[in-house]
């Protein structure tokens, strides 16, 4: 028994040696990290691939022999630039220029370009959504006009690189409610999802050294592959792009965006501004700020008519006024709330019929709530039926909302 005990420990020791490293290890020195990735259509139906990557310059005391220990240097980036038949074989031409094994772990964002995103979205997703390379943490991003561009565009007043300075855009931009993020992973549960549209967040740049504004440039030159330089300027991450079949069909403004945010339910911190809608005597001008909000959508199908009820609670507080009315009034403060409920209610309303009639595109998710609520219906009535059905949705939006607080002073500015 004790020699049986003893050959498995010994078995498990050996195993313990011999198994504990990876099938397609690689060492660290050996690798190109990624931290940035663009991909736009090329003249010729090809794809262009555009990745920044990641190195350290030699700090003087490194570049003397002294101890590398001490300092990593500072960071700097390369851009490089390929094209291919696919994505793939665009990143196999890319391998052959960098000399070493593309590694996507650190990767940030991914940038579709205008053109791809309105035509090659299909096959472009397709890679990202087989490739156990690409985490599904990264977020996603469509440009204005290039990803080449896009990417290529740096803050020299930011030490960050361009894809790092983009995620932490991505990320604030919640806080004036023009942009969401989507993860990679989001974007595909939510086009696997029935009765559901995506919206993507649209990155725009203005390049300072030549004064071109993002939305020029549409097709990016597909010499290949190449290193290419970084240009001078800075980022914009705001609206949301529409997409029905995987294609984009149009973009939100701002206010339709910040609708977008209310009826899905996204944690909304943006500024908003009121005018008096007729209910005072006197003309006012008042700035609040949203602290706290939430939706519920409810389905309701009576006689084979299907209604979408839309209610949304919402708190603010004021941060600017122009008037001649005390706030330490309460019927005032009920009368601005009624103003904000129903200009907010306006304001979605139109948002909901602007994207029914003219992208067709259900990215609010109405019918999978009509999914979930009917799901038996849904499968034998609706889902083969839902695109034309949602044009013609009816829907009732009701808004809710509450001041908690006035500002500093309760007596108006005069």
């Amino acid at each position: 028994m004790r020699l049986k005990k003893m050959a498995v420990i010994v078995l498990i020791g050996v195993n313990m040696i011999l198994l504990t490293s990876c099938f397609d290890y690689t060492e660290y020195e050996e690798m190109q990290l990624i931290f940035g990735l663009g991909v736009d259509s090329g003249t010729n139906g090809d794809v262009i691939v555009t990745i920044q990557s990641s190195g350290f310059k030699k700090t003087n005391m490194q570049a003397m022999g002294g101890d590398s220990g001490s300092s990593m240097g500072s960071q700097n980036s390369t851009m490089y630039k390929a094209s291919g038949k696919t994505v793939l074989d665009a990143l196999n031409q890319l391998q052959q220029i960098t000399g070493k094994e593309l590694f996507f772990g650190y990767i940030k964002v991914i940038i579709i370009g205008a053109e791809a995103a309105k035509k090659d979205m299909d096959n472009i997703m397709a890679f990202f959504y087989m490739s156990p390379r690409i985490r599904g943490s990264a977020y996603l991003l469509i440009a204005k006009n290039t990803a080449y561009d896009t990417l290529g565009t740096v803050n020299l007043n930011d030490s960050d690189l361009s894809a790092q300075s983009l995620e932490n855009m991505v990320k604030k931009s919640v806080r004036s409610g023009v942009s969401f993020p989507i993860r990679l992973s989001n974007y595909y549960n939510i086009i696997l999802t029935d009765g559901w549209n995506a919206a993507i967040p649209q990155v725009e740049y203005q390049q300072v050294s030549s004064g071109e504004q993002g939305g020029e440039k549409t097709v990016v030159n597909d010499t290949n592959p190449s290193i290419v330089p970084e240009k001078e300027g800075y980022h914009l991450v705001r609206n949301m792009v529409v997409f029905k079949d995987n294609k984009k069909v149009g973009v939100l403004d701002e206010i339709e965006t910040m609708c977008y945010g209310f009826i899905t339910g996204k944690k909304i911190k943006s500024s908003y501004v009121v005018k008096d809608k007729d209910t005072h005597d006197q003309d006012y001008v008042m700035g609040l700020r949203f602290l706290h909000n939430r939706s519920r959508i409810n389905t309701h199908i009576n006689n084979n008519q299907i209604k979408i009820d839309i209610d949304i609670d919402l708190q603010a507080s004021i941060e600017e006024y122009q008037g001649d009315e005390a706030l330490a009034n309460i019927d005032v403060i009920k009368n601005f709330e009624a103003d904000l409920s129903a200009s907010l209610k306006n304001e979605i309303q139109t948002c909901i019929y602007h994207v029914q009639k003219n992208y067709e595109a259900d990215i609010f998710g109405f019918g999978n709530r009509v999914f979930q609520q009917y799901p038996y219906k849904w499968q034998e009535e609706l889902q083969d039926k839902w695109e034309d059905i949602f044009l013609i949705v009816d829907t009732d939006v009701r808004v809710t909302a509450k001041i908690l607080n006035t500002g500093s002073n309760l007596e108006p500015f005069k």
